[in-house]
């Protein structure tokens, strides 16, 4: 059979078809990280889910509140394993707190998903800037004595950034 200029054009359109919807995508993806604070982060975040490809604007706010809720179980994850290596009475009650801090954090990053699922963006905000502030009181828990550094400060500023880049996507949408 012999390769006419019609089936070359209809290979090449089929060919386009299918390779149009990623640039679309990461379009978005890109034009949604330039209007957070953490573009880095938020792209990293956003092409690490395979569904951000299909993804509109408020998909794409779920993969990133789905990045906050991890990083708050990583958190949790991370504290327990400090305070198994802590023989220090004051640190070890400083992390208990953190975890409590923290457990409460993905309450409310669920209560977030709630809202988002409902369009309730007033209420979106409000979970997401509560669960920042568990994190906050988290690191202030270290500043009471002096000599007793976070071991957290890491988590916890990556957990704000994370939760800032979805208070930024939620904006673009209400």
């Amino acid at each position: 059979m012999a390769v006419t200029p019609l089936h070359c054009l209809f290979l090449l359109s089929l060919a386009l078809i299918f390779s149009s919807p990623p640039v679309i995508a990461d379009d978005l993806i890109v034009d949604t990280c330039k209007k957070t604070l953490h573009n880095d982060l938020c792209l990293s975040i956003l092409r690490s889910d395979p569904s951000s490809q299909k993804a509109d604007l408020k998909g794409l706010l779920a993969i990133a509140l789905k990045a906050a809720n991890k990083s708050a179980a990583d958190a949790v994850e991370h504290i327990a394993t400090l305070k198994g290596e802590t023989t220090d009475y004051y640190v070890e009650q400083r992390l208990s707190a953190c975890s409590e801090h923290y457990q409460d954090a993905m309450d409310q990053i669920d209560d977030s998903e709630e809202a988002l699922d409902s369009n309730g963006y007033s209420d979106f905000n409000t979970w997401v800037t509560a669960a920042m502030s568990d994190a906050e009181s988290c690191e202030d828990e270290f500043n009471d004595e002096p000599g007793h550094p976070s071991p957290l400060t890491l988590q916890n500023d990556d957990f704000n950034k994370i939760c800032g880049i979805t208070l930024a996507i939620a904006k673009l949408l209400s």
